[in-house]
């Protein structure tokens, strides 16, 4: 019996793990779910075997599935438990659901994170300022226009007429603010300069080496520009930047402290040491059309150019205290005053090489340059002696005076020139993303 035990024992095993068909007879295997197949094995691997059920069918068990088998049939009550643990597990067999299918997925485009210093200007919504420091001067024609007056006025009476020498020029310190707020194509901006100078300026009156009068003298020269402006943004790129712009200027220019010194030669004699006092006020304002457009070389570099068309008008007052301690008597005094209202047309240039640091920060170098000419609409110019009140002008020669004294400054012409380099910085405030 111990035999018969031994030999089922290696059956099993070679039927387990064996390669080949040994037998072909039918046999019972019994698979671990409690389920009992009967038929003949055709076909051992090992890990698998195949087997040819009683109906002919095919069917391929893998090793780990199965209990044990035996050559015997199963018996009646192995079969009726074998199928109860069927319908058991037919119930409480859940369907599962059908796999899902992923769906392959979508080839998207490499990401390229977005460069900070790109926008959409078109969609702006910040707030700029730009300011500057820098070194230029004030050049108006103040002094030379109305010492050119009185000499074609001298001259139209008889005297001698004045040489009147070009003027030195001091530079002094100049600089710029401007706050922009940029709303999608639409910029609205408010722009102040100050320009500073001092001019030294030398007339001689002469009729021979023997017999002269020489002035010379300084003023110091300051200038205030505010102009308020509205821009639309007409074309842009990646590269490029055209904006039409109009706005409307004020302009105030002071000249003041002005001294001189005159000398008067008689004969080669000394007669007079006159002082002069200078003072003079301008007031011009107006409309003006330009362009500002923006080139950038690269994302950091850009070059930002304006050019505005400028028509002005306004008035100039200017005041001329005389005193000299040789002469005796009322005569030692004198003032002139003058009141003139002109127009000027000109022109003014802004250039701004910038660097942004970061997309917000900037630094940059840059110039501006304002340049207009007066054309004289109406004047009047008094000059009152000590003497007036005892020895007074007959009216007849007080209008003939007037009328030759505005004739000859409609016949002058006079410019102003600001300049200045400045060095700056530029803060952006962002409101909305323009990219």
């Amino acid at each position: 019996m111990k035999v018969w035990k031994k030999i089922r024992y290696l059956t099993f095993l070679l039927i387990l793990w064996g390669g080949q068909d040994l037998f072909a007879e039918k046999q019972t295997i019994y698979l671990r779910n409690g389920q009992i197949l009967r038929g003949e094995i055709i076909q051992q691997a090992p890990t698998t075997l195949k087997v040819r059920l009683e109906d002919g069918t095919v069917k391929e068990l893998i090793k780990k599935q199965i209990q044990r088998i035996s050559f015997r049939e199963p018996s009646a009550k192995e079969l009726k438990e074998a199928e109860e643990k069927a319908k058991q597990a037919e119930v409480e067999k859940t369907p599962e659901p059908p796999p899902e299918v992923a769906a392959p997925p979508k080839e998207e485009p490499p990401f390229i994170p977005a460069n900070p210093f790109d926008m959409d200007r078109t969609k702006r919504k910040d707030l700029e300022i730009w300011a500057g420091l820098g070194y230029g001067s004030y050049a108006p024609s103040t002094e030379q226009y109305w010492e050119k007056a009185t000499s074609q006025i001298a001259l139209l009476f008889g005297s001698v007429p004045q040489t009147i020498k070009n003027p030195s020029r001091e530079r002094g310190p100049s600089r710029s603010l401007s706050i922009v707020y940029n709303w999608r194509r639409f910029a609205f901006g408010l722009h102040g300069n100050h320009f500073e100078g001092k001019t030294h300026f030398e007339t001689l009156q002469s009729s021979n080496p023997l017999n002269y009068n020489e002035v010379t003298g300084s003023l110091s020269e300051k200038q205030s520009i505010l102009k308020a402006d509205l821009s639309f943004l007409a074309l842009t790129n990646a590269r490029f930047d055209l904006s039409p712009s109009l706005g409307y200027s004020q302009i105030w220019g002071k000249s003041s402290d002005g001294k001189g010194l005159g000398i008067g030669v008689y004969d080669g004699a000394i007669i007079s040491t006159p002082t002069y006092q200078y003072s003079y006020l301008e007031h011009l304002r107006g409309p003006s059309v330009g362009l500002k457009t923006t080139i950038r070389i690269n994302e950091r570099w850009e070059n930002r150019i304006e050019l505005h068309y400028l028509m002005l008008t306004g008035n100039q007052f200017g005041s001329i205290k005389f005193a000299d301690p040789f002469a005796g008597g009322p005569s030692s005094t004198a003032t002139q005053s003058n009141n003139v209202s002109w127009q000027a047309k000109g022109f003014q240039i802004s250039y701004k090489l910038a660097y942004r640091y970061t997309p917000t920060l900037s630094f940059w170098v840059g110039f501006q340059y304002f340049d207009w000419k007066y054309s004289v609409g109406s004047l009047d110019l008094d000059i009152q002696t000590g003497d007036a009140l005892t020895n007074p002008q007959p009216i007849e020669l007080l209008v003939l005076e007037q009328t030759l004294i505005r004739s000859a400054a409609a016949s002058l012409s006079a410019n102003s020139r600001s300049t200045s380099v400045e060095l700056g910085a530029a803060k952006r405030f962002e409101f909305g993303k323009g990219n």
